[in-house]
């Protein structure tokens, strides 16, 4: 892999107008999961095996699914249940917009309209409206999480806060220049 794996704390969350059973946080690039502990802890004696593990994936999307105590309660069979019915339907998602469960493409196209993989890493974590919702609408919902991802990579990722105010104060962060900005002469 080229580019190195980030910490989790690179992902994104993202608010999808219509997504409420699930928090989605997203980055463009592959960055490791939020229950990754061994990775996060260099003295591990199963650091650097896990490392490599990590370091070999050649799947262009990461995506993972978790489930908390405060969500799901102390059963862990309503977590794996939980856990169990966002992945399903993610997967089924990603399948009815023509891409494998890693994100690839399962059809070629080759004309101007042509979509490439998905690409980068996507974390979900589960809210306790899950518990309630109906399975129709958890598929739509996580329908509209795949074209928001789609419409992300399309855009060309998310810009960091940085980079937004450098773009709305005209390259300066200056306070000066700020100000001067917002307050005319």
């Amino acid at each position: 892999m080229s580019s190195p794996i980030r910490s989790a704390q690179s992902l994104r969350q993202i608010n999808i107008p219509g997504v409420n059973t699930l928090m989605v946080k997203w980055a463009p690039h592959h960055a490791m999961a939020l229950n990754s502990r061994i990775l996060g802890t260099p003295y591990h004696p199963l650091h650097d095996q896990t490392k490599r593990r990590w370091d070999s994936r050649t799947d262009p999307f990461w995506w993972n699914c978790l489930t908390s105590t405060k969500v799901g309660g102390n059963k862990k069979v309503v977590r794996g249940w939980l856990n169990n019915r966002a992945r399903v339907a993610f997967t089924n998602a990603l399948k009815s917009k023509g891409y494998a469960k890693n994100g690839a493409r399962l059809v070629k196209d080759s004309g101007e309209d042509a979509k490439e993989d998905l690409v980068g890493s996507a974390q979900f974590l589960v809210l306790p409206q899950l518990l309630h919702t109906g399975w129709k609408d958890l598929c739509k919902q996580t329908e509209l999480i795949v074209a928001a991802i789609e419409e992300m990579q399309k855009q060309g990722g998310v810009q960091n806060w940085r980079e937004r105010r450098l773009n709305t104060f005209g390259g300066s962060l200056q306070p000066q220049a700020v100000r001067a900005k917002l307050i005319p002469s």
